[in-house]
């Protein structure tokens, strides 16, 4: 919206409401890029551009981890503990939910919502499949342990963004 306070102070007459508007026009005209920042939405994360280019980051890595869900499905779903049903169908899923949650990030609606829930995924995934093996001892080439610390990293990320969200 950085646009469209410029846009405002040119033209006091453009309404608020209209300013969103404009700036998509014109950034679609112009065929440029544009990364929205909701008026709806600011908080001081949206005001910070390094706070908005990691959130968008972040949803890229998730989208990127959902890609791999779906090409590796059948391969993921033996990681699935045999007491959860239709392993691949969760494992995709679970890809799905990596996907929305990515993209919610980079366009930046409904993230303190996405977040939450990602995290939270993110946590289940990590007691129920990663911590199992890890305090099993039959993780012998600590994957599970590495998986067990991603997941537990990238659930904190998102829950902090999304508390920080408004």
């Amino acid at each position: 919206m950085i646009l469209g306070f410029t846009l405002k102070s040119l033209n006091p007459a453009i309404p608020r409401s209209a300013i969103p508007v404009c700036v998509h026009k014109i950034c679609m005209h112009a065929k440029i890029i544009y990364l929205p920042f909701p008026s709806k939405t600011f908080s001081h994360m949206n005001k910070n551009p390094v706070s908005r280019i990691a959130m968008i980051i972040y949803g890229l890595v998730m989208i990127a981890f959902s890609i791999n869900h779906f090409r590796y499905g059948a391969g993921m779903a033996g990681a699935v503990p045999s007491y959860m049903p239709a392993h691949t169908v969760l494992v995709y899923l679970v890809g799905a939910g990596l996907a929305l949650a990515g993209l919610a990030f980079i366009i930046n609606m409904q993230v303190k919502l996405a977040g939450y829930l990602l995290g939270t995924m993110l946590l289940i995934i990590a007691l129920t499949v990663q911590l199992p093996p890890v305090l099993n001892g039959t993780d012998p080439n600590s994957m599970f342990y590495a998986g067990l610390l991603k997941d537990t990293g990238l659930a904190a990320a998102a829950f902090f963004i999304a508390s920080k969200a408004s």
